[in-house]
């Protein structure tokens, strides 16, 4: 009995990562980040937003992509660096979910990105550069909400594979959440508050387990397996996917004085139309760290 109760009580961990739970809120709905477009009602941009986009002129990002399942075959895209500036993309770019979507209220508009290096990654023919064409980027940031979101967009103009983990030809897009130093405090406080009533479940849980074992009474041990059922429900009904998208300080970095970025973020492209409310499809996941330089031209295998 006791380990079948258990099995049962086999509850997600309440650290799981920014990626894993963020691919529901991607895969799922027609939009861009679950702190986007998360509620239907009219919406407006967050009221200094543009000011902040005109502030992140030649900013560097250095990304790597982690392409694939997290649990199956991967491919790292590596030293991929990306410079954004203010000025609108007045070029032929990809199409941005925010920008070309249902909810263009709520972004920056497209915005000159250059690539400054090809990412790259090793199978069986060596060396492989992946080629981005098209790039622009945006920010989406609703005025009641305490993130955002920062987007790369780009055009493949090849599919790219190692073993079965692929990168198709076509948009793809970048996404990583973006917080000011105030909102992402009270996010951490909010978050701190709901952990400390998951522990309070969890206690409950195991209290009642422990008394279900020391008593030989059949009706209180119908009593205590109710209760423990009763505080797993209550864990299992606090929204874990929404709380780990709250980063910690050292998951951020900051891009400006007022403006941080978090260090995970996802790698995803779409499978129809945004104005046709079409869903996206998740390739994997992306780190991201502030460049200092232009990276040098260097040798390959």
């Amino acid at each position: 009995l006791r380990i079948s109760l258990y099995h049962r009580f086999d509850i997600a961990s309440p650290t799981m990562g920014f990626f894993r739970c963020s691919l529901l809120f991607v895969a799922s709905a027609p939009v861009a980040s679950a702190f986007l477009f998360e509620l239907f009602h009219p919406m407006s941009i967050k009221h200094d937003l543009l000011q902040l986009t005109e502030k992140q002129d030649e900013k560097l990002l250095k990304i790597t992509l982690n392409i694939g399942e997290e649990d199956g075959p991967r491919m790292a895209v590596a030293n991929m660096v990306v410079e954004l500036h203010n000025d609108p993309a007045n070029y032929e770019h990809t199409t941005l979910p925010g920008a070309d979507g249902e909810y263009s209220q709520l972004s920056s508009g497209h915005r000159r990105l250059d690539v400054v290096s090809e990412g790259h990654f090793i199978n069986l023919k060596g060396t492989q550069h992946v080629k981005m064409d098209k790039g622009c980027w945006e920010m989406c940031w609703r005025d009641d909400k305490p993130a955002g979101t920062l987007i790369c967009g780009f055009d493949l103009p090849e599919e790219y594979t190692r073993n079965e983990a692929v990168l198709p030809k076509g948009e793809m897009y970048v996404s990583f959440p973006v917080w000011t130093k105030e909102g992402l405090k009270f996010g951490q406080e909010e978050k701190r508050k709901v952990e400390l009533e998951m522990e309070k479940y969890l206690e409950e849980r195991d209290e009642a387990l422990i008394a279900f074992d020391a008593t030989d009474n059949p009706i209180m041990k119908a009593i205590h397996i109710r209760n423990a059922f009763a505080a797993t429900d209550k864990y299992n009904g606090i929204d874990h996917h929404t709380l780990s998208t709250i980063p910690m300080d050292h998951q951020v970095f900051e891009i400006q004085d007022d403006l941080l970025v978090t260090v995970k973020g996802l790698v995803w492209t779409k499978d129809w139309e945004f104005k046709r409310g079409g869903g996206h499809i998740l390739l994997g996941t992306a780190d991201v760290e502030l460049g200092s330089t232009k990276p040098k031209s260097q040798l390959m295998p």
